[in-house]
């Protein structure tokens, strides 16, 4: 399972991740360290992508880089290319055929959630400066920060509905999604695990460095201790 979140911003956007990855069809151990990732960065594009699924389609990053500003297609348009490419690559039956995606476009400070199942892939746009929210097999798109589809239950959801706003500063929302993260990986299962993430503001792309996912975790921690104190003391 991967748990990713994508928050758009008054001056960019913000991607996180977990870092656990599991290969089911192998039934190999969890691989997990420091240097694990989920996301693809591609600055000279300006484009930032999260995976998560069984075999996820890695490759189906290089094919949308490639495709990028060749052409006079829509953003949304050369996703769904890039995808019906991948598919057409990638017959049925030599991988598991369901993914799921964020793709992030500094130029357009935009985010994008790619849906992959069997023979096609869906692509919506999180419009009005909306989130998204992935959780794998339970992919939940929030177009504004009161519509929630699927998934209802999972804190992630709870989170973004109740504490995300389209003008908060980018710094906020490093932290709400640091926090989606780290709360997703505290309720209990064991494959979701660790920090990852992305910040695009003002269209200069920072990857979280070690010592920044490490100060994230921290402010996460002390969130986590107020909320129970103030619990405590009520």
């Amino acid at each position: 399972m991967t748990l990713q979140i994508g928050l758009i911003g008054a001056s960019g956007f913000v991607i996180a991740s977990d870092r656990l990855v599991q290969n089911r069809q192998t039934l190999k151990a969890p691989m997990h360290s420091s240097k694990t990732t989920k996301i693809q960065v591609f600055p000279e594009h300006g484009l930032v992508l999260a995976y998560s699924g069984e075999n996820p389609p890695i490759c189906f990053g290089y094919k949308l880089r490639d495709a990028w500003g060749t052409g006079t297609a829509s953003p949304d348009e050369t996703i769904r290319r890039a995808s019906d490419k991948w598919f057409a690559e990638n017959p049925t039956g030599h991988i598991t055929r369901e993914f799921e995606i964020i793709v992030g476009h500094v130029g357009d400070a935009a985010l994008w959630h790619v849906a992959g199942v069997l023979d096609k892939a869906t692509v919506t746009q999180a419009l009005d400066k909306a989130t998204v929210v992935q959780e794998f097999e339970m992919a939940t798109v929030t177009r504004s920060n009161k519509e929630i589809t699927r998934n209802s239950l999972s804190l992630a959801p709870f989170l973004t509905e109740h504490f995300y706003e389209p003008n908060l500063p980018i710094s906020t929302l490093e932290t709400l999604a640091a926090l989606t993260i780290w709360y997703g990986e505290r309720q209990g299962n064991t494959t979701i695990r660790d920090l990852d993430g992305v910040t695009c503001e003002n269209g200069i792309i920072e990857e979280w460095s070690a010592e920044k996912i490490a100060k994230m975790k921290q402010r996460c921690e002390l969130i986590h201790a107020r909320i129970r104190a103030a619990i405590i003391e009520s």
